[in-house]
Protein backbone atom coordinates (compact mmCIF):
# COMPACT_ATOMS: atom_id res chain seq x y z
CA UNK A 1 0.00 0.00 0.00
CA UNK A 2 2.74 2.43 0.86
CA UNK A 3 4.58 1.56 -2.42
CA UNK A 4 1.59 2.58 -4.54
CA UNK A 5 1.35 6.07 -2.75
CA UNK A 6 4.72 6.31 -3.12
CA UNK A 7 4.56 6.03 -7.01
CA UNK A 8 1.77 8.70 -6.79
CA UNK A 9 3.45 10.98 -5.01
CA UNK A 10 6.33 10.50 -7.25
CA UNK A 11 3.80 11.18 -9.94
CA UNK A 12 2.73 14.28 -8.92
CA UNK A 13 5.61 15.30 -8.28
CA UNK A 14 6.58 14.86 -11.53
CA UNK A 15 3.93 16.71 -13.37
CA UNK A 16 3.99 20.00 -11.07
CA UNK A 17 7.79 20.16 -11.94
CA UNK A 18 6.69 19.67 -15.59
CA UNK A 19 3.92 22.48 -15.23
CA UNK A 20 5.65 24.53 -12.69
CA UNK A 21 9.36 23.62 -13.12
CA UNK A 22 12.00 22.86 -11.28
CA UNK A 23 13.00 26.59 -10.64
CA UNK A 24 9.52 28.46 -9.06
CA UNK A 25 8.44 31.90 -10.60
CA UNK A 26 7.27 34.31 -8.68
CA UNK A 27 3.83 34.76 -7.26
CA UNK A 28 3.19 37.48 -9.35
CA UNK A 29 4.18 35.63 -12.27
CA UNK A 30 2.39 32.40 -10.97
CA UNK A 31 -0.77 34.35 -10.50
CA UNK A 32 -0.67 36.00 -14.24
CA UNK A 33 0.01 32.10 -15.55
CA UNK A 34 -2.93 31.26 -13.26
CA UNK A 35 -5.59 33.90 -14.69
CA UNK A 36 -4.46 33.02 -18.39
CA UNK A 37 -5.14 29.41 -17.38
CA UNK A 38 -9.09 29.88 -15.68
CA UNK A 39 -9.74 32.24 -18.39
CA UNK A 40 -8.73 30.15 -21.50
CA UNK A 41 -10.63 27.54 -19.27
CA UNK A 42 -13.71 29.24 -18.92
CA UNK A 43 -14.04 29.82 -22.39
CA UNK A 44 -13.51 26.42 -23.35
CA UNK A 45 -15.96 25.24 -21.27
CA UNK A 46 -18.70 27.13 -21.72
CA UNK A 47 -18.14 26.35 -25.52
CA UNK A 48 -18.21 22.71 -24.74
CA UNK A 49 -21.66 23.10 -23.30
CA UNK A 50 -23.03 25.41 -25.88
CA UNK A 51 -22.28 22.27 -28.53
CA UNK A 52 -23.88 19.88 -26.16
CA UNK A 53 -26.90 21.79 -26.01
CA UNK A 54 -27.19 22.75 -29.29
CA UNK A 55 -26.35 19.30 -30.97
CA UNK A 56 -28.56 17.67 -28.62
CA UNK A 57 -31.35 20.46 -28.25
CA UNK A 58 -34.14 17.81 -28.66
CA UNK A 59 -32.69 15.33 -25.92
CA UNK A 60 -32.27 18.20 -23.45
CA UNK A 61 -36.36 19.47 -24.81
CA UNK A 62 -37.79 16.42 -23.50
CA UNK A 63 -35.57 15.81 -20.29
CA UNK A 64 -35.91 19.62 -19.34
CA UNK A 65 -39.00 20.75 -20.76
CA UNK A 66 -36.88 23.68 -22.36
CA UNK A 67 -37.24 24.46 -26.04
CA UNK A 68 -33.73 25.47 -27.21
CA UNK A 69 -34.94 24.91 -30.58
CA UNK A 70 -37.63 27.27 -30.26
CA UNK A 71 -34.92 30.16 -28.84
CA UNK A 72 -32.34 29.11 -31.11
CA UNK A 73 -34.78 29.44 -34.57
CA UNK A 74 -36.21 32.80 -33.04
CA UNK A 75 -32.61 34.49 -32.24
CA UNK A 76 -31.91 32.98 -35.88
CA UNK A 77 -35.03 34.68 -37.44
CA UNK A 78 -34.14 37.78 -35.59
CA UNK A 79 -30.69 37.91 -37.29
CA UNK A 80 -32.13 36.63 -41.13
CA UNK A 81 -31.06 33.04 -40.84
CA UNK A 82 -33.07 29.62 -40.71
CA UNK A 83 -33.20 27.11 -38.22
CA UNK A 84 -31.18 25.04 -40.18
CA UNK A 85 -28.51 27.46 -40.81
CA UNK A 86 -28.70 29.21 -37.79
CA UNK A 87 -27.89 26.25 -36.43
CA UNK A 88 -25.38 24.66 -38.23
CA UNK A 89 -23.36 27.86 -38.08
CA UNK A 90 -23.86 27.78 -34.13
CA UNK A 91 -22.82 24.14 -33.90
CA UNK A 92 -19.68 24.88 -36.47
CA UNK A 93 -18.83 28.29 -33.98
CA UNK A 94 -18.98 26.28 -30.85
CA UNK A 95 -16.77 23.79 -32.56
CA UNK A 96 -13.96 25.60 -33.40
CA UNK A 97 -14.03 28.26 -30.06
CA UNK A 98 -13.55 24.66 -28.54
CA UNK A 99 -10.52 23.75 -30.17
CA UNK A 100 -9.14 27.60 -30.24
CA UNK A 101 -9.72 27.89 -26.73
CA UNK A 102 -8.09 24.54 -25.79
CA UNK A 103 -4.91 25.65 -27.47
CA UNK A 104 -4.80 28.79 -26.08
CA UNK A 105 -5.49 26.82 -22.64
CA UNK A 106 -2.37 24.41 -23.36
CA UNK A 107 -0.33 27.60 -24.69
CA UNK A 108 -0.46 28.98 -21.70
CA UNK A 109 1.87 25.98 -20.03
CA UNK A 110 4.45 27.10 -23.22
CA UNK A 111 4.32 30.72 -22.23
CA UNK A 112 4.54 29.75 -18.76
CA UNK A 113 7.87 28.12 -19.89
CA UNK A 114 8.95 31.11 -21.71
CA UNK A 115 8.51 29.74 -25.22
CA UNK A 116 7.97 32.66 -27.19
CA UNK A 117 5.98 31.21 -29.96
CA UNK A 118 3.27 30.10 -27.92
CA UNK A 119 2.42 34.33 -27.23
CA UNK A 120 1.98 34.54 -30.74
CA UNK A 121 -0.08 31.92 -31.37
CA UNK A 122 -2.58 32.23 -28.78
CA UNK A 123 -2.83 36.09 -29.24
CA UNK A 124 -3.56 34.84 -32.78
CA UNK A 125 -6.17 32.28 -31.86
CA UNK A 126 -7.78 35.08 -29.84
CA UNK A 127 -8.19 37.47 -32.42
CA UNK A 128 -9.24 34.72 -34.80
CA UNK A 129 -12.12 33.35 -31.98
CA UNK A 130 -13.36 37.18 -33.24
CA UNK A 131 -13.03 36.59 -36.54
CA UNK A 132 -15.05 33.25 -36.72
CA UNK A 133 -17.64 35.09 -34.68
CA UNK A 134 -18.08 38.02 -36.90
CA UNK A 135 -17.67 35.65 -40.17
CA UNK A 136 -20.02 33.60 -39.34
CA UNK A 137 -22.72 35.77 -37.76
CA UNK A 138 -22.22 39.48 -38.64
CA UNK A 139 -21.39 42.90 -36.73
CA UNK A 140 -24.74 42.84 -35.28
CA UNK A 141 -24.51 39.32 -33.30
CA UNK A 142 -20.84 40.41 -31.87
CA UNK A 143 -22.61 43.49 -30.68
CA UNK A 144 -25.47 42.03 -29.32
CA UNK A 145 -24.85 38.56 -28.38
CA UNK A 146 -21.60 38.68 -26.98
CA UNK A 147 -21.77 40.07 -23.39
CA UNK A 148 -20.07 42.21 -21.87
CA UNK A 149 -18.48 39.90 -19.51
CA UNK A 150 -16.93 37.55 -22.44
CA UNK A 151 -15.37 40.97 -23.99
CA UNK A 152 -13.66 41.98 -20.70
CA UNK A 153 -12.81 38.75 -20.08
CA UNK A 154 -11.12 38.29 -23.29
CA UNK A 155 -9.12 41.75 -22.77
CA UNK A 156 -8.19 40.73 -19.47
CA UNK A 157 -6.67 37.37 -21.51
CA UNK A 158 -4.96 39.32 -23.83
CA UNK A 159 -3.77 42.64 -21.38
CA UNK A 160 -2.61 39.75 -18.73
CA UNK A 161 -0.92 37.58 -21.78
CA UNK A 162 0.79 40.87 -23.27
CA UNK A 163 2.27 41.32 -19.58
CA UNK A 164 2.86 37.83 -19.01
CA UNK A 165 5.06 37.88 -22.37
CA UNK A 166 6.95 40.61 -21.15
CA UNK A 167 8.18 39.87 -17.90
CA UNK A 168 8.61 36.26 -18.61
CA UNK A 169 10.85 37.19 -21.35
CA UNK A 170 13.22 40.11 -19.34
CA UNK A 171 16.33 39.27 -18.01
CA UNK A 172 16.27 38.17 -14.41
CA UNK A 173 18.20 41.37 -13.03
CA UNK A 174 15.53 43.69 -15.05
CA UNK A 175 12.56 41.65 -13.40
CA UNK A 176 10.70 44.20 -11.33
CA UNK A 177 8.17 41.47 -10.28
CA UNK A 178 10.54 39.05 -8.42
Amino acid sequence: MEDKELIEIKILRRLRSFIFGIKPKSALLTSMFIIHLVGSFIFFLWHSISYFVIKNHEFIGKVKNVTVKNLIEKRGEELGYTFDLFSKNLILFHFISITLWLTVFILGFFLYHKKRYSFFISLSFIIAYHLVIITFFGIPYYKEDTTTFDKISILVIIVNSILFYLQNNKKEEDTIFT
